[in-house]
């Protein structure tokens, strides 16, 4: 074999292997340093040195600088992809319930409610784009601080706001019922819409949360019309200041910092879970009859509001005690819980604001008949010509003054020789009468 020959059967044995693999590790580091002499006096070279070693960390800290701006950019930049990404999801879930109705897919349960889900999302949520989103938020600067410290800031604090109040909106199908404080009534210059301001707990209230009074409570407008009854219906949003609230939020505005919310659809809710769903023995929990916890949410001077597992009610004053009573306004405050018995669930059907219905119920609640009667177990506790302390309660021309003894029973006086008697004065009473039968005392007020 010649030489020519044994090098193209070399040539071609290298054309048919594999090329051989790259060592893997750390390229050489290439020496750019120049090693020409310099012809300086050697003071003149350590002069130049000192003053490239000055350059080099200036150099460094406007590299430091420049990274960290290119951070914030970075970040800024995810921010508009994120929120260009949910405009493509809602995008597709469009296109997906076009297909479902055009009958060319055959989705899941789940499918459906998702693709529904997002679209009520692009409806009823408004998020800010990147211009407004900077003014709300700003822009992300670099904090020192020690390791592990932290503190929020009023942007923190109103970005995690917006983001509570957006998973509300988003819940589906399962509504998620917030819950909060009413810190207001205000009035719309425009239409003349009335409508409570709200602040949803773990929240500063950065955000102007609104209920309409349609929303705030079951309520017919034509039941309201003319100045007074305007007036009247006032007056009842503000008694419920300062109550604390459960609702739905169906409107996120994030530029505007401003959102809708619901109570009614939160009572719907809650009416469904205890009235209307069936338990294993086949009845609703709520049923003629049984007793149940209430929460006041608006008191008047002579009745109570009071929301029961979703239902709203009055309870007057003759149903609130079995013992007399003063001002209601001074017996009672909003957000008092007390038991009740409740009878006469009626189911009804009411037209929101939005023009969805809703099941709700109307009842009927007593406190007293919660309650056992104190004659039975007091009644012996008093002597027939003992004396004893009480306060004043109520006064009547024809029946005389109505003392609580020892917050315990009534005792019916006569008017005194002398002085006046007055709600919520301290007397002393001589029982000078015991009906057994009825279990009644009666005596006189012989010192005020």
């Amino acid at each position: 074999m010649t030489q020519n020959e044994e090098t193209i059967k070399n040539d071609g044995l290298e054309t048919e292997m594999d090329p051989p693999e790259k060592k893997k590790g750390r390229p050489k580091k290439v020496n750019t340093e120049d090693t020409t002499e310099s012809t300086l006096p050697e003071d003149e070279n350590q002069t130049d040195g000192i003053s490239e070693q000055e350059e080099q960390v200036e150099g460094n800290q406007n590299t430091e600088t420049a990274e960290d701006e290119h951070i914030v950019g970075l970040e800024e930049d995810i921010e508009d992809i994120n929120d260009s990404e949910e405009d493509s999801v809602e995008d597709s879930a469009e296109d997906s319930v076009e297909d479902i109705e055009d009958g060319e897919i055959n989705p899941t349960v789940d499918e459906i409610a998702k693709a529904i889900a997002t679209i009520f999302d692009k409806r009823r949520v408004f998020a800010a784009n990147k211009k407004e989103k900077r003014k709300l938020y700003g822009r992300k600067e670099k904090v020192v601080s020690e390791r592990g410290a932290s503190a929020k800031t009023e942007k923190d604090y109103l970005k995690e706001e917006y983001e509570i109040l957006k998973a509300a909106v988003r819940s589906y199908p399962k509504k998620l019922i917030l819950k909060g404080v009413i810190t207001g009534v205000v009035e719309d210059s425009t239409t003349g819409q009335m409508s409570a301001q709200v602040k949803a707990d773990n929240t500063r209230g950065l955000f102007k949360i609104l209920i309409p009074v349609q929303e705030l409570f079951p309520i017919r407008l034509e039941d309201y019309r003319g100045e007074r009854g305007v007036e009247y219906l006032k007056n009842e949003m503000i008694s419920r200041i300062n109550g604390e609230i459960e609702f739905t939020v169906y409107d996120l505005h994030e530029a505007e910092r401003y959102a809708k919310g619901s109570r009614v659809e939160a009572l719907a809710i809650k009416t469904s879970r205890y009235y209307f769903n069936l338990q294993n023995d086949g009845k609703p929990e709520m049923v003629e009859g049984v007793k149940a916890l209430a929460k006041v949410v608006c008191v008047r001077k002579d009745r109570v509001k009071v929301e029961v597992c979703g239902a709203e009610t009055t309870i007057i004053s003759k149903e609130l005690s079995w013992l007399a009573l003063g001002v209601i306004t001074d017996e009672f405050s909003i957000n008092d819980q007390f038991y009740v018995r409740v009878s006469n669930i009626k189911e009804y059907r009411y037209d929101r604001l939005d023009g969805a219905a809703c099941r709700l119920v109307t009842i009927s609640a007593s406190k007293r008949d919660a309650e056992p009667k104190p004659a039975e177990q007091y009644y012996d506790s008093f002597e027939l010509g003992g004396y004893y302390g009480g306060v004043i309660k109520n006064a009547d021309d024809e029946a005389g003054v109505f003392v609580n003894l020892q917050e315990k029973m009534d005792c019916l006086c006569g008017y005194p020789a002398s002085g006046i008697p007055s709600r919520g004065k301290q007397c002393i009473v001589q029982i000078t009468r015991k009906e057994d039968a009825k279990k009644r005392l009666s005596g006189n007020i012989v010192s005020m």
